[in-house]
């Protein structure tokens, strides 16, 4: 028999040498506080040696990853092991790691982060509840026809670096007047880049039939692009604002949420 969680054998009545087995069941306990793995992850996806293996991988707790990624790939855990994980993605490449079950939901990590996680037989998710982050910067009264930026992504004024490994959840901006001139003839375009990339992360045309939100009232910049919203270590957030002739928008503040 073993315990219910980290499948740690228990020492049996009729056993002989049983210090070998309360022993052994000491140093795994160890290896789930304090042990750490470095794992390479490169070319394939990686999957964990666990119980009732003794030693086995997963029972340490904190996981480093190394390598020259090629693509992303999968951190498979085993479904055996109800415990948590210290997942540190140092491999290199730019490639998105999952920590999952071989069929489970699981954690996404870009290059640089670090989470902890915990399996629960089933799924892998976060071990401590993400905190979102807002950032709020001031845009300034754009006379019609006024632009921020040149057209390109390049050319986008910088509004924010990353500290630290973060994923967009939200973009949206408050009006704080009314808006004006602004029609299909005469559009304003609003797009936030990451860096000079060329896709925008979000990218909202406001028209006759899609009004800019009223004075004091918020409106949503629509669906993150999935690749562009994942921000690594000092990534830089690029705003441009594109008018017509007669569209005049109202000075706005730019509200962006995002998750450790």
């Amino acid at each position: 028999m073993a315990t219910a969680n980290l499948q740690i054998d228990y020492v049996q009545a009729f056993q002989e040498k049983k210090e070998v087995t309360a022993n052994e069941a000491i140093d795994e306990l160890d290896a789930a506080i304090g042990g750490t793995l470095s794992k390479t992850i490169t070319t394939a996806d990686v999957t964990l040696t666990g119980p009732p293996t003794q030693n086995s991988e997963a029972m340490k707790f904190r996981h480093v990853l190394t390598g020259a990624m090629t693509a992303a790939r999968n951190y498979i855990v085993p479904v055996a092991a109800k415990k948590f994980y210290l997942i540190e993605h140092q491999a290199t490449g730019g490639f998105v790691v999952t920590v999952k079950t071989t069929s489970g939901t699981g954690i996404k990590l870009v290059n640089g982060e670090k989470k902890l996680v915990y399996c629960d037989g089933v799924n892998v998710m976060l071990g401590i509840a993400p905190q979102p982050i807002i950032l709020s910067y001031q845009v300034e009264n754009l006379a019609a026809n006024a632009d921020i930026g040149d057209g390109t992504a390049g050319g986008a004024r910088v509004v924010y670096s990353t500290p630290r490994p973060q994923t967009l959840t939200k973009i949206s901006i408050l009006s704080q007047a009314a808006p004006a001139g602004i029609d299909d003839s005469n559009t304003c375009v609003i797009k936030i880049y990451r860096n000079a990339g060329a896709t925008p992360i979000v990218n909202k045309t406001y028209n006759t039939g899609t009004s800019f939100p009223a004075i004091n009232t918020e409106g949503d910049l629509g669906t993150l692009d999935a690749t562009e919203k994942v921000l690594a270590k000092g990534d830089q957030l690029r705003l441009e604002v594109t008018n017509g002739a007669t569209a005049d928008p109202p000075a706005f503040m730019l509200q962006v949420q995002a998750e450790d």
